[in-house]
């Protein structure tokens, strides 16, 4: 690997060839850099060495959205957004199931709130607020987006970024 300093730590980097390399196993059912090359541009050489930890090279963006596709579900996104500190949501589904969904997942993470007395915040009792919160937060940012989309036909304000934001203060 490279001596030129990095951005994030090597175990970030190696978490990416690790997304690569999980994304390879489910996006063609024979779960292979060969397979999966019929469906993206690249040969199956340069795709495998972007699951590879010895391989400086990574994933291009394009490839990783190509790969988030065939997966069916955005195992690239979410580890890209697990290093910049953001998390990725689902969007789809209709606005009352996405309502249905946001009143339960919330009233469930009152719920765990309320039962935290204070001074007895006990770890498994905080792992399990901490899951019911991010359901929560997952079930009210599938429901903006369904909103949104409603309303504007546009993009949900959890997908805006930060750049997006700071322009309209």
């Amino acid at each position: 690997m490279s001596d030129k300093p990095r951005l994030l730590s090597p175990a970030a980097y190696g978490s990416l060839k690790g997304a690569t390399a999980a994304a390879f196993a489910v996006a063609t059912p024979q779960g292979t850099a060969e397979a999966f090359a019929q469906l993206t541009r690249n040969e199956p050489r340069s795709l495998r060495k972007y699951a590879d930890h010895a391989h400086e090279l990574f994933v291009p963006i394009d490839i990783a959205a190509d790969l988030d596709r065939a997966a069916g579900k955005p195992i690239m996104a979410r580890a890209l957004a697990q290093l910049a500190g953001c998390a990725v949501y689902g969007v789809s589904g209709g606005t009352e199931a996405r309502a249905l969904s946001a009143i339960k997942e919330t009233g469930e993470a009152v719920a765990a709130l309320a039962q935290l007395a204070p001074g007895a915040w006990g770890l498994e009792q905080a792992r399990a607020a901490r899951a019911d919160i991010r359901e929560a937060i997952a079930a009210l940012a599938g429901f903006d987006a369904a909103l949104t989309q409603r309303i504007e036909g546009g993009v949900s304000a959890f997908a805006r970024t930060a750049a997006d934001e700071e322009g309209s203060s």
